[in-house]
């Protein structure tokens, strides 16, 4: 691993905590799990095999499921899906870091398809209905 790489390694944690998801081309992805810290990136080499990652491969976000690594072999940043398949690739470190998205707010999140539900107003008489109906449910 270059000096480049350890850095980019050292530092991703801090970096990513500003940001809300990235995009994977077409499709933007929210971040649901903080980014590891290097002491976790370095205890994640020996899980590799048990999860058949690729030694060119360092896990540095994900649950062992999906995975974001550095390709150390071709210094690119690759997802990996749940069957360790290549799924989106970022030429460099640099690409990778230019792809996070402050707020996913207007952007559409790949692992929710169609509209999503941003704020919902009962009628009072529709308020009424539904604490009668969870009363009755209570006695």
């Amino acid at each position: 691993m270059s000096p480049e790489q350890e850095q980019f390694l050292e530092s991703i944690r801090a970096f990513a905590a500003k940001f809300e998801g990235i995009s994977l081309g077409d499709v933007s992805k929210r971040f649901n799990l903080p980014f590891w810290t290097y002491e976790q990136i370095q205890g994640s080499l020996q899980q590799r095999k048990e999860w058949d990652v690729s030694d060119n491969f360092i896990p540095f976000y994900g649950d062992w499921h999906d995975l974001i690594c550095l390709d150390i072999a071709l210094g690119q940043v690759v997802f990996l899906d749940d069957s360790g398949k290549v799924v989106f690739a970022w030429p460099s470190t640099e690409g990778f870091l230019a792809s996070f998205v402050v707020s996913l707010d207007d952007v559409a999140d790949s692992a929710q398809s169609g509209p999503r539900l941003v704020k919902m107003q009962l009628s009072k008489e529709l308020q009424q209905k539904l604490r009668a109906r969870i009363r009755n449910r209570k006695d």
